[in-house]
């Protein structure tokens, strides 16, 4: 491998790092934002500074990194799901794509049946 692919490859890492510990991202805190599993987050620890915050209503829509964490599959994985049909259709609001959170809870209780049973399932209602 050429050494510019590898620094190309390689730097991007180092970039990102960087750029996450230069806006003070919390190492207990994965790329969507959730708590990791093990160990208590650095958060609690943080005095509270008095001022009132007011609690952000929880999301009705998920993006595809988000869904993917949802899903516990990977980001590529999801796009494969979603293309062979075996993922719910997403809604678009521009040009983002998005999954309905409520509706994505419901179908993995359902036992995540494929796109078109899901579907006449719910045009039935």
């Amino acid at each position: 491998m050429h050494w510019k692919s590898l620094r190309r490859r390689f730097g991007a890492i180092t970039a990102k790092n960087n750029r996450s510990l230069r806006y003070g991202r919390d190492d207990n805190f994965n790329s969507v934002g959730m708590a990791h599993p093990t160990g208590d987050s650095k958060m609690d620890s943080v005095k509270n500074t008095g001022i009132n915050k007011v609690e952000q209503p929880a999301a009705l829509t998920v993006n595809a990194r988000q869904a993917a964490a949802m899903l516990n599959v990977s980001v590529r994985q999801l796009w494969r799901l979603n293309s062979t049909g075996r993922l719910l259709r997403p809604i678009r609001l521009g040009h983002c794509v998005r999954w309905r959170r409520a509706e994505l809870e419901a179908f993995v209780e359902a036992g995540c049946p494929n796109r078109h049973d899901w579907e006449n399932r719910h045009d039935s209602n």
